[in-house]
């Protein structure tokens, strides 16, 4: 009862993504298929295990997909930044 499914999708009811994310993919230049992460920079987050494991995931997958961090910069964020430069 207290558990709440997300699907895959946004709900209609946010607005509608379909206008805009073509413009977004340009502008940021995100690729067709990606997985992204949305919250603060810092170590509790476990960002770093994130970028492990996607750097452990299949060569094609990686080649598809690509891993996007967005967020502000929390304390610590250096190391994370470090991790993340080969994947840039």
């Amino acid at each position: 009862e207290k558990v709440v499914v997300t699907p895959l999708a946004h709900d209609p009811s946010y607005g509608v993504l379909e206008k805009n994310q073509c413009d977004i993919r340009q502008r940021r230049e995100l690729p067709s298929q990606f997985f992204l992460f949305v919250g603060t920079i810092s170590p509790r987050k476990n960002i770093e295990f994130l970028i492990d494991v996607f750097q452990n995931l299949s060569e094609d997958i990686r080649a598809k997909c690509k891993l996007v961090i967005v967020g502000e910069k929390g304390w610590n964020y250096e190391a994370i930044f470090k991790k993340a430069m080969p994947l840039i």
